[in-house]
């Protein structure tokens, strides 16, 4: 009896880039394969970099500035999100998707509708990017500069930089361990990222903040104040629409707070108090 097996794949015919999803039958005639369906996008298509959340596919197109949106259920191109320069690499990263682009940025969509909000110059031209399993940071390896950044999300600040061989190739993340592969080399290092991140006493000295929004606040308008302000948010009370965030941030705590009250979104923003009860 023959096996089904699903696959997908796509192919350039006269300049237009076509993914192609299809179900081949393995037995005797091993060389048959029956197409299902067929998306145009539109694109030449030299490589595309496919990345599902389950229910949208995210494509990175590599010879275009663009990153196209297909929705699984109808597998159908539902938008193309305009990053303004080359992709070179995507991932996606708790309930966003990272992009990391040919003019040292990275930028940060929203999978929820489809939207870039945040975007960050950084010094190195990121070619490979990998999330984090909680999505609360990347891991981007830049080959032509010799490092491995950490950096955090959403602000899409660089937390660390770690040095690693120029031909280095490709990076991936599993059980808080990041594999890192060589051109011309076989081997694979396997760098313990416990080891190397900030320790919890380092993080328990830094100053916390409480900011309560006005309803209807856009994430957007929360990762900019973050980005503006060196905040890293740690808790989120939906009920209240309060979140917690850690001071990153060299400047005095009460210039934060003031910066962060001057937002028209803001309710309030207060020292994040914490009361032990007498023995």
């Amino acid at each position: 009896m023959a096996t089904p097996v699903i696959g997908a794949g796509h192919a350039d015919v006269s300049g237009t880039a076509v993914i192609v999803f299809f179900v081949a039958a393995v037995d005797q005639n091993p060389g048959y394969s029956q197409s299902v369906k067929t998306i145009a996008t539109a694109a030449n298509a030299e490589k595309m970099l496919p990345v599902s959340n389950g229910k949208f596919l995210y494509l990175s197109n590599s010879n275009s500035t663009s990153v196209l949106v297909v929705d699984t259920r109808t597998d159908s191109i539902t938008r193309t999100i305009e990053l303004a320069s080359k992709p070179l690499a995507i991932t996606i990263a708790g309930k966003f998707v990272a992009a990391a682009t040919a003019d040292k940025s990275i930028k940060l969509i929203n999978t929820s509708d489809h939207t870039i909000i945040a975007g960050k110059q950084i010094p190195y031209i990121v070619n490979r990017l990998q999330s984090a399993p909680t999505g609360d940071y990347l891991y981007g390896l830049a080959s032509d500069a010799g490092k491995i950044l950490q950096i955090i999300v959403p602000e899409l600040r660089i937390m660390q930089e770690l040095n690693c061989p120029a031909n280095a190739s490709d990076i991936a993340v599993s059980n808080n361990k990041l594999y890192i592969s060589y051109f011309d080399d076989n081997k694979v290092s396997v760098l313990n990222m416990k080891s190397v991140k900030i320790s919890d006493d380092e993080m328990a000295g830094l100053p916390e903040i409480l900011v309560r929004f006005e309803a209807g606040v856009q994430e957007s308008q929360i990762v900019a104040m973050m980005s503006e302000s060196g905040l890293e948010q740690i808790k989120v009370i939906k009920a209240l629409n309060i979140r917690v965030f850690r001071v990153r941030s060299s400047k005095p705590i009460k210039e934060i707070i003031a910066a962060c009250e001057q937002q028209p979104f803001v309710k309030y923003a207060e020292v994040n108090q914490t009361y032990k009860t007498q023995k």
